[in-house]
């Protein structure tokens, strides 16, 4: 009895009824294929990938790099921010400022403020201070002339207001830029 089922087997064997068929062989080498196509497009995907991240890289480099830094940080030793103002009651006169930060300690600091109105003398004032975070405020110092100054930066911008006598001017300037880190010699 064992013959027959052994004659049988034998013949699906070289008809190729129980090996492999051409349509499984097909599908395999369709599979392959397929398998190698991804292969290739994973490689160039690969690439494209790092290719954008260096990129993105590039391009955050040449952000402005005042909105990650607050004034205080802005503001160190020997640096100025300066703009313009116009007085909002008095006679209105318009002109430039500047200030220039000579000493830190911490969130104090000690400088000079200076300006010209359009057609006016120049003046110039020693002033101290505090910096906290994005706000600023100074007074003069050693002159008769009293004066305070306060305001705030947002964004790339810094808002402030001059109180001198009961006379009040509206300020603005640029942020600082990021100082630049020593270079190595």
């Amino acid at each position: 009895m064992k013959w027959p089922i052994v004659l049988f087997a034998s013949a699906l064997m070289i008809f190729g009824l129980l090996g492999p068929s051409q349509a499984d062989e097909k599908k395999e080498a369709e599979l392959t294929k397929k398998i190698e196509e991804l292969e290739v497009k994973l490689e160039k995907l690969s690439k494209l990938n790092e290719s954008l991240k260096k990129e993105n890289a590039s391009l955050r480099a040449k952000l402005p790099t005042t909105n990650k830094k607050t004034l205080s940080d802005l503001l160190l030793p020997d640096s100025t921010i300066d703009g313009d103002y116009q007085f909002i009651t008095g006679d209105k006169k318009i002109g430039t400022w500047a200030l220039v930060v000579k000493e830190r300690d911490g969130k104090k600091f000690k400088g000079n403020y200076s300006g010209q109105s359009r057609g006016g003398n120049p003046f110039e004032f020693d002033v101290e201070g505090e910096l906290i975070g994005n706000r600023l405020w100074f007074k003069s110092v050693n002159s008769a002339q009293k004066l305070t100054v306060q305001g705030e930066m947002k964004g790339t911008e810094i808002k402030l207001a001059f109180l001198k006598d009961g006379k009040r001017a509206d300020m603005v300037a640029k942020a600082p830029d990021e100082p630049k880190a020593p270079m190595a010699e």
